[in-house]
């Protein structure tokens, strides 16, 4: 389960989002290229920062399942959005939120 989540976490490259299982795949396919036809040099290399979009804690996670009709009111979440992140968080599947979602869930 946490090894999941970290494939899932969103990491920033060139100031573009992506997965971190995005970019394991794409270094697997530049790995086959360079095994069937090796042409010049070999570069895996990836600077990237792990940031926290995307990334759901468990505490965050608890809270969600905690939350309140009023506290999503108060928190200007709309109906819809508390709905799904509530079901996904029932069903053990990953929470997508963005971040000034993120931020209006009270702590």
């Amino acid at each position: 389960d946490r090894l999941s989540a970290n494939f899932n976490r969103k990491v920033s490259v060139s100031g573009r989002s992506f997965a971190y299982e995005t970019l394991i795949q794409e270094a697997d396919r530049k790995l086959a290229r360079h095994l069937t036809a090796p042409t010049g040099r070999f570069d895996l290399s990836c600077s990237f920062e792990v940031g926290e979009s995307g990334h759901v804690t468990p505490e965050l996670k608890d809270r969600v399942l905690s939350l309140t009709l009023a506290e999503r009111k108060a928190a200007g979440i709309s109906k819809t959005t508390w709905h799904y992140i509530r079901k996904r968080a029932e069903n053990g599947r990953p929470l997508r939120l963005y971040e000034k979602v993120t931020r209006r869930i009270p702590t």
